[in-house]
């Protein structure tokens, strides 16, 4: 599945500036520092809000992770599993 808010990791460009993507092969949300890989996060690990929170809880204290990225962080997680991260 792909929306709006998912960029999928066969669809990064090295010239892009996509830095959260969904990987699906791996069943992972892979957030990077440039272009470098930086952190995998599982998708069973991001089934519920709850997880989701405790996982950006846990990745806003990186220091290469900044508020963007947690936004895109979210809306993936979110849209991954069907809901919206408003409600």
């Amino acid at each position: 599945m792909k929306t709006a808010n998912i960029v999928l990791v066969s669809d990064i460009d090295v010239h892009d500036d996509t830095r959260v993507a969904l990987n699906i092969e791996d069943g992972t949300v892979m957030l990077y520092n440039g272009y470098t890989f930086a952190y995998e996060v599982p998708l069973k690990d991001l089934n519920t809000k709850e997880k989701i929170l405790s996982w950006v809880h846990h990745l806003s204290g990186k220091t290469w992770v900044d508020r963007q990225m947690l936004r895109k962080f979210i809306d993936v997680a979110c849209d991954n599993i069907g809901i919206s991260p408003y409600a």
